[in-house]
């Protein structure tokens, strides 16, 4: 699979906080959940700012629920703003590449490769 050129905007680990989910973009691209140096969950959508927040409220995610509501403090994020028609491609890559924890799309892939 080749590499997707992504925009430069990607950030190291940020604090999962209200204030850094509040200066995150609002545009298309693929974040990462970290616990200490574990990836939990990857995802992607067309509003990354969106998407943290929802996650913030009440994550869809019942295991990654679980980690915000015990871990949350200690939680950090990550993301990349991409193409909004590479953004499935990219979050494939990663999942593929880091093995998170609690995607639930993992299984799906998992799958996909036997």
């Amino acid at each position: 699979m080749a590499a997707i050129a992504l925009d430069r905007r990607r950030t190291g680990p940020l604090a999962f906080t209200y204030h850094n989910i509040e200066c995150s973009p609002r545009e298309p691209g693929v974040y990462e959940f970290w616990f200490r140096r574990r990836c939990l969950y990857v995802g992607q959508s067309k509003d990354v700012r969106g998407r943290l927040l929802q996650h913030w409220n009440a994550s869809h995610n019942a295991d990654l629920r679980l980690w915000i509501e015990a871990y949350g403090k200690d939680l950090s994020f990550e993301y990349s703003i991409c193409p909004f028609d590479h953004r499935q491609q990219e979050e494939r890559r990663r999942i593929l590449k880091l093995r998170p924890e609690v995607n639930i799309a993992l299984t799906e892939l998992r799958k996909g490769d036997s």
